[in-house]
């Protein structure tokens, strides 16, 4: 059996949009891979989920990090 990370030190994040769009990430059990999921609120429906390697997280925080920095009109 392989290792499990400890639920209380698995990071989520829950982020709402004004239209009732939810996404969830959260690390796996492993702590191997952060899955995410999107779904409309109400009704509940169009739910998807990916999971990203560590690798893919990195790539998906140095992605954000340079567009942030930049002047909105370069995104």
């Amino acid at each position: 059996m392989g290792f499990r990370m400890p639920k209380p030190e698995r990071k989520t994040i829950t982020l709402d949009d004004p239209e009732g769009l939810r996404l969830h990430a959260g690390w796996s059990r492993s702590g191997a891979r952060l899955g995410l999921a999107i779904w409309r609120q109400a009704p509940q429906r169009d739910y998807h989920q990916v999971e990203l390697r560590p690798e893919q997280v990195e790539e998906l925080i140095q992605f954000l990090s340079e567009t942030l920095a930049s002047d909105p009109g370069d995104r």
